[in-house]
């Protein structure tokens, strides 16, 4: 388990990472709602610190986290907070239940938001981002939460005479649910994230309801 010295260094690496969510209207953190799902996050992860360390978190990561990521306009009270923090630490995930999975929430949303902000959205790129999420998902551990969650590949060639098969497009589709056939929406491919280590519905893939799939950030 870890200390106060690593509970400082997380804090410090979240308050790095949070700015950019917090503050963006396109995020799945922002507003209300949002920075309630960001502090049960923090909450699942309090599980993997000792007595001391999550002492250290729950008194400080309201400022050091929250307030400073929000330009010092906060939405929640330190109150909210907190109590939506330990409404997610009663789990009871730790380090060593998650060591198996590789791939994690935050690491995954560095990929979304290179796939997605910042960049023309060709096909070219998204047809790479696409295969490098794939393989991030499936090298990490992930696969069978994608296939409970029943999102799939679709791969498109086109293939001319005497030259090889071309990949024209590459992109996520849902395989079941209320929109199966139809590809994922930036939103939707962003909240398989949720479903990592770290996400707030990591564990719950099986009790994902499909009549949602539409509002997934809702969730």
């Amino acid at each position: 388990m870890f200390g106060v010295k690593e509970a400082e260094e997380y804090m410090q690496n979240m308050r790095s990472a949070v700015v950019q969510h917090l503050n963006n209207p396109n995020s799945i953190y922002f507003g209300r709602e949002g920075h309630l799902r960001l502090a049960r996050e923090c909450g699942v992860a309090l599980n993997d610190f000792n007595k001391t360390g999550q002492r250290a978190i729950l008194s400080g990561s309201y400022g050091m986290i929250y307030v400073t990521g929000c330009n010092l306009k906060p939405i929640l009270d330190a109150k909210e907070w907190i109590n939506e923090m330990r409404s997610t630490m009663k789990w009871g995930f730790t380090r060593e239940w998650l060591i198996e999975m590789k791939c994690n929430y935050i690491e995954y949303h560095k990929l979304t938001d290179q796939m997605f902000y910042g960049v023309a959205q060709t096909d070219i790129h998204l047809n790479e981002y696409t295969e490098i999420i794939r393989r991030y998902l499936i090298d990490g551990g992930a696969g069978n939460i994608m296939q409970k969650l029943g999102i799939g590949i679709q791969i498109i060639t086109t293939r001319a005479v005497l030259l090889p098969e071309e990949i024209v497009t590459r992109r996520f589709i849902w395989l079941k649910g209320n929109r199966t056939g139809k590809l994922l929406k930036r939103n939707e491919i962003e909240a398989i994230g949720m479903f990592l280590p770290g996400g707030a519905l990591y564990g719950m893939e099986d009790n994902f309801n499909w009549q949602w799939s539409d509002d997934l950030l809702r969730l």
